[in-house]
């Protein structure tokens, strides 16, 4: 159950990302691209030390 949980959480992360990734391409520059992959990277990471 958890672990489908976490599954679910995490493709939902994965989207939010293409989106965000996407708005910061057509909007800003690449540094704040950078930025927001980073700050997702740190979203995924946190989530798998919770949850494990």
């Amino acid at each position: 159950m958890m672990l489908s949980c976490t599954l679910h959480l995490l493709t939902s992360y994965a989207d939010l990302f293409s989106i965000s990734l996407t708005l910061s391409l057509a909007l800003k520059s690449e540094k704040s691209f950078i930025e927001a992959k980073k700050k997702t990277i740190h979203v995924i990471f946190f989530v798998l030390r919770f949850t494990s």
